[in-house]
């Protein structure tokens, strides 16, 4: 950047090329490596002051110029000129959340280094919406972090992992011992930052996060998990961690009887995590089919008709075994008007069965005077409506996606 900011200051060129240097040159050479840097705000300021304070005087400007002119908005007055500070966090948020969204290799990454921040700090909350001072350092993930929440913005995603619990009731932690720490602040029992530290080191190499994880049958915090003798038996994956110094389990200890202990490793009442209760799981009845077409809307029904009601179960088996089988099925159907009032009837047999009473479905009703959408049709065409909605019934109602029955003579 010296280099550039040297050859713009002993340069002879005008305001327009000046303007046309900084968008061909400056602007695309500077930005291309902020996708994967972390630089703090001053390396940024001092990155970018070199090429600013020789392209400024170019451009018109005092190098001296403030600031917030130089690089505010064109709609307020500024110059809108790139900062990098701002730039580099705009780029990197948005190849996060790009990539996240996407699931591609690189955000496949992402998502495995959130849950690994998220593992390491212990909380149930998604860490990008708090601000912990036990974070790890060196991490293009904490960058994100640290700018978010100066920022005061807000991401989510449901990818994004956090710890449950399977008991209810359950305490976080860390969660617990942050809140305790809240709570003795300005006393002389308040918990410093090193003991939060401390203490979650502890909890790794214990393998725990919720204290289900170390309560024993006597609602007790059990002696080897306070005493961090051993790592509790788990399947998931934590940091790996020697056993912490005597220091930090002190630390641990504290925090505990803050938290959680009223008298000896005894936890409070209140905060004894319990088993979840699943909910017996009862199967649904299925609608019978004399329901299904009693909730239809109000057009199908008077279509159909009430019949279905006193149809037996084994009619209505005879013509699901046929759609089933892929058997062929005949319908029949009539209508007839008499002084202006018109009345359809239907029957729905096996193709096999030369008896049209004989194991059938068969109904009957008014037909609508309405002149509108489906009701505006022939009395005559209104029964094979009428069956054509029954037969639709009986493959919701027993689940039958597909059949190869076929309707065959249907005489008017």
């Amino acid at each position: 950047m010296k280099g550039m900011a040297s050859k713009i200051h002993h340069s002879n060129i005008d305001r327009n090329t000046a303007y046309s240097l900084y968008s061909s040159n400056y602007k695309p050479t500077i930005c291309y490596p902020l996708h994967h840097t972390t630089f703090t705000d001053n390396e940024c300021d001092k990155l970018q002051s070199p090429p600013l304070r020789a392209l400024l005087p170019k451009m018109g400007y005092n190098r001296n110029f403030p600031r917030v002119v130089v690089h505010g908005p064109y709609a307020l007055g500024g110059n809108q000129m790139i900062d990098l500070k701002v730039e580099q966090f705009v780029l990197q948020l948005t190849d996060l959340m790009t990539a996240v969204r996407n699931r591609d290799i690189i955000g496949e990454q992402y998502i495995f280094l959130i849950a690994a921040h998220q593992r390491f700090l212990g909380t149930s909350t998604q860490f990008f919406h708090l601000n912990f001072e036990y974070r790890l350092s060196n991490s293009r993930i904490v960058y994100l972090w640290e700018k978010l929440h100066k920022y005061d913005i807000s991401i989510s995603n449901k990818h994004f992992w956090i710890p449950t619990s399977d008991f209810d009731n359950d305490s976080n932690l860390m969660d617990a011992f942050l809140e305790l720490r809240k709570r003795r602040k300005n006393t002389p029992q308040r918990i410093t930052s090193n003991e939060i530290h401390n203490a979650n080191e502890v909890r790794l190499y214990l393998k725990c996060t919720f204290l289900s994880d170390i309560i024993d049958e006597n609602n007790c915090i059990s002696l080897d998990k306070y005493e961090a003798a051993a790592p509790c038996p788990t399947h998931e994956s934590y940091p790996n961690r020697s056993r912490p110094n005597e220091t930090a389990i002190k630390a641990w200890q504290t925090c505990l009887q803050g938290a959680f202990i009223t008298g000896t490793r005894e936890v409070l009442p209140s905060l004894i995590p319990t088993p979840s209760v699943t909910p017996v799981h009862q199967e649904q009845q299925p609608l019978s089919l004399s329901a299904h077409l009693s909730s239809q809307p109000s057009p199908i029904q008077d279509v159909v008709g009430p019949m279905h009601e006193s149809w037996s179960q084994e009619d209505i088996d005879c013509i699901r075994d046929c759609l089933e089988d892929g058997q062929d099925i005949k319908i029949y159907g009539d209508g007839t008007v008499s002084k202006g009032k018109g009345a359809h009837y239907y029957s729905i047999k096996p193709d096999i069965c030369e008896n049209p009473k004989y194991l059938c479905l068969h109904g009957g009703a008014k037909t609508s005077s309405n002149r509108s959408g489906l009701v505006s049709l022939r009395p005559e065409s209104f029964s094979i409506v009428a069956a054509l909605s029954v037969i639709h019934a009986v493959l919701s109602v027993y689940n039958i996606t597909s059949s190869e029955s076929r309707l065959a003579d249907i005489p008017l």
